[in-house]
């Protein structure tokens, strides 16, 4: 029976995961109150975040406050590790050469590998 639950909640997690819905990151055990209850808004056609975090339960210690930064923080992060730098522009580089080493020697399977 133990068995069988965790299946469904790992079901559960992954389906969230896919949604986007990252409810485990702030919401240590996501099928209590708290998470039961979001899931409920979810299937009823809610996807409003500030509605969702309503259903938050007394208990909760995470705020709407900390999400939005914790929200801020992730952005900045992606921001900085998504700028290109030397590396990226010396595998640029790397890459073309193979290729046209490839066009040279008429081999489709460096160019590809490229």
């Amino acid at each position: 029976m133990v068995k069988i639950a965790s299946t469904h909640v790992q079901h559960i997690h992954k389906a969230l995961t896919q949604m986007n819905l990252q409810i485990h990151n702030v919401i240590r055990y996501f099928i209590g109150l708290t998470g039961l209850a979001i899931l409920d808004a979810i299937l009823a056609g809610e996807r409003n975040p500030e509605k969702l975090a309503a259903q938050r339960h007394g208990r909760i210690k995470a705020s709407a406050e900390a999400d939005h930064m914790d929200r801020i923080a992730a952005y900045k992060e992606i921001r900085r590790g998504g700028r290109p730098n030397r590396d990226f522009f010396s595998m640029i580089a790397i890459s073309a050469g193979i290729a046209s080493l490839g066009v040279i020697l008429d081999s489709a399977a460096v160019i590809i590998g490229a």
